[in-house]
C-alpha cells in the first residue's frame, strides 16, 4: 500500500499535464469549439485538482479537503454530464435519416439512466458510513451522475450494433475514449465506498492511470482530417452497366414467361 500512496501523487500530476495537452491538441486542431463542454470539463478538472492540492495537498482525510471537495463537486457533475450529452448529440446528428431509431435510443437510455440513478442512490446510501451527511449526499449524487453517464455511453454500443453507418474518425475515437474514461470514473466511485481502504486506494490509482491512458490516446488519435464523414463509395460505370444489363435480361425473362 505504501507503493500506491507514493505513486498516486505522481500519477495525479502526470494526469493534469496530459489533460492540459488534450486541451491544447483540441485547440490546435480547431476542435475546442466543437467539443466545448468536454474542454470545459477538462479545464475545470485541472483547476479543481490544483486547488485541492494547494489547500490540502491531496490529504483526503483533512477537513479542509473534505469541504473543498464538497463545494467544487457540483461543477464536475454538470460539466461531465454536458460533455456526455454533447457527444450523444454529435453522434446522432450523423444519422439524420434514422430519426425514429434515434428517438427510441434516447427514450430507452433516459429510462435506463433513471433506473440506474435510483439504484445507485440506494446502494450508495446504504454502503456509505461517512459521518458528514452532506458529504454522504454528495457521494451519492456523484455516483448517480457518473453511473448515468456511463449507462448513456454504454447504451450507444447497442445503437451501433444496429446502425450500419460509420462515424468520422475523430468522433469515433472520442466516443470510445470518453466511454472508457466515464466508465472508469463510475467504477472508481463505487469501489471507493468499500470498507477496505486498500481497495479504495487501489481503485483511485487505477482510475487515474486509466485516465492517463485515455488522455494519451486523445492526443495521438485526434487528427485534422478526422472530421471528414465517411461517404458511400459511388459505383463505377462498369458496375452501372452491369446492373442495367441484368435489369434488361430480367425484363426479357418476365416477358417470355408471360407468353
Amino acid at each position: 500500500m505504501d507503493f500506491i500512496r507514493n505513486i498516486e501523487p505522481i500519477a495525479v500530476y502526470v494526469s493534469l499535464a496530459l489533460e492540459a495537452l488534450v486541451i491544447g491538441r483540441l485547440a490546435h486542431l480547431r476542435l475546442a469549439r466543437r467539443y466545448r463542454f468536454f474542454v470545459l470539463y477538462l479545464g475545470f478538472d485541472i483547476a479543481r485538482t490544483l486547488s485541492l492540492i494547494f489547500v490540502a495537498n491531496l490529504d483526503w482525510h483533512s477537513r479542509i479537503y473534505l469541504w473543498s471537495w464538497i463545494v467544487t463537486a457540483p461543477i464536475v457533475w454538470v460539466t461531465l454530464a454536458l460533455a456526455t450529452i454533447e457527444l450523444f448529440e454529435h453522434i446522432h446528428s450523423q444519422f439524420e435519416k434514422e430519426k425514429s431509431r434515434a428517438l427510441i435510443a434516447k427514450t430507452l437510455l433516459l429510462l435506463g439512466s433513471g433506473i440506474a440513478i435510483v439504484l445507485s442512490a440506494l446502494i450508495g446510501g446504504l454502503r456509505d458510513s461517512s459521518v458528514v451527511p452532506l458529504y454522504r449526499l454528495a457521494l451519492t449524487v456523484q455516483r448517480c451522475v457518473f453511473f448515468g453517464c456511463a449507462l448513456l455511453l454504454l447504451g450507444q454500443l447497442a445503437f451501433f450494433a444496429l446502425a450500419k453507418m460509420r462515424l468520422p474518425a475523430n468522433l469515433s475515437t472520442h466516443r470510445r475514449l470518453l466511454s472508457v474514461f466515464v466508465i472508469s470514473l463510475a467504477a472508481q466511485r463505487f469501489a471507493s465506498s468499500a470498507s477496505d481502504k486498500r481497495i479504495a486506494e487501489a481503485a483511485n490509482l487505477a482510475q487515474v492511470l486509466i485516465g492517463c491512458g485515455c488522455f494519451v490516446a486523445w492526443i495521438i488519435y485526434l487528427k485534422a482530417a478526422g472530421e471528414m464523414r465517411h461517404e458511400t463509395q459511388p459505383i463505377s460505370r462498369a458496375e452501372l452497366a452491369e446492373i442495367v444489363e441484368r435489369y434488361e435480361k430480367s425484363k426479357e425473362l418476365l416477358r417470355f414467361g408471360n407468353r
